[in-house]
């Protein structure tokens, strides 16, 4: 049953010259403003729509969608089928501006050739204790649900133009579930979602060399330790003492190292 036919859909949306909110018929929505792109990255738990995905081949737009590792497990088959008819954002080191600072130096180019790749843990939950002596499971995931259209400029350039995220999670259930997303039409909040979106790609693996490691990061040394990784973080701070960009440097740093300190210490 599609719970969506439970409501009425009149006046269940809203649009103005910077948003649009929509509750029905999100996957239409969705795929409609794949059209006007030629660029799409983002990240979410799950790739399991084939309208979405039939948008995201179209006309041969470039495509760099990561999804949880965990959540694909059961998708491997479909995600490299889906992903051979996808054309891979075959981004360079440029992409990640400063942050690239954060991957092994022995690395000279980037060549991603993987439309969908995959970041987050891939082991059995944690067992944490709660206030009331209780046990319970957590499972951490990359739990976020986003996409950032972007298209070239004439001199190769990248524009991030708008963004659309929400409950909505782009699996083949979502348009059957009542869900949510906001369209946002703004260059500079597209820019903010485009740079979380280089964080992760920072950290993440090839679809088509899953590890079982929690975190592989194929543009890092291998699958760095915490220590490694802070130890990273302390000579990106020396560098960058010389550097006339030190606070921004310093400032993507510090949520580097906030993130891997709070999944290792």
């Amino acid at each position: 049953m599609n719970i969506n036919s439970l409501f009425d859909d009149s006046n269940s949306s809203y649009e103005d010259s910077l948003l649009k909110v929509v509750f029905d018929n999100i996957e239409l929505e969705v795929c409609k403003e794949i059209e006007k792109h030629n660029l799409i990255v983002g990240c979410t738990l799950t790739l399991s729509n084939e309208k979405i995905i039939e948008a995201l081949s179209s006309n041969e737009k470039e495509v760099c969608i990561i999804v949880d590792k965990k959540s694909s497990l059961k998708k491997q088959r479909f995600l490299k089928d889906s992903s051979s008819n996808l054309t891979a954002f075959k981004f360079d080191p440029s992409t990640f501006g400063d942050l690239y600072l954060l991957t092994s130096p022995d690395v000279k180019q980037i060549n991603n050739k993987d439309p969908i790749r995959l970041f987050g843990l891939s082991t059995e939950p944690y067992e944490e204790v709660g206030d009331d002596n209780e046990t319970r499971k957590r499972y951490p995931l990359s739990h976020q649900k986003f996409l950032v259209f972007c298209n070239y400029d004439n001199d190769g350039t990248i524009s991030a133009e708008k963004i659309v995220t929400g409950s909505f999670n782009f699996s083949d259930n979502a348009p059957y579930s009542r869900e949510n997303v906001i369209f946002i039409n703004d260059p500079k909040v597209a820019n903010l979602f485009y740079r979380e979106w280089q964080r992760i790609a920072t950290l993440s693996e090839p679809l088509n060399q899953f590890c079982k490691d929690d975190i592989a990061p194929q543009f890092l040394e291998s699958s760095m330790s915490g220590e490694e990784i802070k130890w990273n973080y302390e000579t990106l701070k020396s560098l960058s003492e010389h550097n006339e960009h030190t606070y921004k440097m310093l400032e993507d740093a510090d949520a580097a190292k906030h993130l891997y300190e709070k999944d290792y210490y």
